[in-house]
């Protein structure tokens, strides 16, 4: 299988924007706008910055496509979040890439992240014999082994 980037997509684009049926706007129909046209082909940092959000936000999309694409179970779920977090901070920022956008988004992830890290996805997560050493990592908001118990004894 294939993996088209952004530059196969703006290559398209380019090649549709500069055919006469798009310029002339033949049977009636409507032109595609100039600012369009120069968009899909002129303006680079338009494309770098789908190029910024792709790489970003890929992780993120498979992850839901593999949980979704199987029986999974909340410790499923807390491995593939912790695996998105892990290449959010492994991100390295190219040089035509928006600073802002990147800590934007870690902003928001980390946000989401400590909303979606419940107490049950951890107990879940703990008691998964694979995933058992991640769940009691010492990180920073990590939890301990007092926690398991207090966290299994309140659901008993």
């Amino acid at each position: 299988m294939r993996m088209f980037t952004y530059k196969h997509c703006r290559k398209a684009l380019c090649a549709l924007c500069e055919s006469k049926e798009v310029t002339d706007a033949p049977k009636g129909l409507s032109a595609i706008p100039d600012d369009i046209i120069y968009i899909a082909t002129w303006d680079m940092k338009h494309w770098d910055l789908t190029d910024q959000f792709i790489r970003t936000c890929k992780p993120l999309v498979d992850s839901i496509g593999y949980l979704e694409s199987r029986d999974a179970n909340l410790a499923d779920c807390s491995t593939e979040l912790l695996r998105c977090a892990n290449h959010l901070t492994k991100l390295k920022l190219l040089p035509n890439d928006s600073s802002e956008f990147y800590e934007n988004a870690t902003k928001l992830f980390n946000k989401a992240f400590h909303t979606m890290n419940t107490d049950i996805h951890f107990l879940c997560l703990f008691l998964h014999p694979h995933y058992h050493c991640l769940a009691i990592a010492p990180v920073t908001f990590s939890r301990t082994f007092q926690d398991v118990c207090k966290i299994a004894l309140a659901i008993a």
